[in-house]
């Protein structure tokens, strides 16, 4: 397993008159002898706001569907989440 790297990096940031926002993503790599495989995902949304950052972090509903394609053969997911969970950074 030692095999796999798990990269999170910023994308451009964009920056309005008091706000900065700033794409977060991830990548999953596992690479094999003759084979490799590479995950890529939205993780999160960093926004820069006077002296406080926030990172809003992305749900990420592939995980949901891969465990539930192979457990049932009807697409099922838990729904619209309402509430932002929101994680200051200082």
């Amino acid at each position: 397993m030692k095999n796999i790297e798990i990269q999170t990096q910023g994308g451009e940031p964009v920056v309005t008159n008091t706000v900065t926002v700033q794409p977060v993503s991830q990548a999953v790599s596992w690479i094999g002898k003759t084979w490799g495989f590479v995950w890529n995902r939205p993780y999160a949304v960093r926004v820069e706001q006077g002296e406080t950052t926030y990172q809003i972090p992305i749900r990420d509903y592939t995980q949901t569907g891969f465990a539930l394609r192979t457990d049932c053969p009807v697409w099922a997911d838990g729904g619209l989440e309402i509430s932002i969970p929101t994680e200051v950074i200082e």
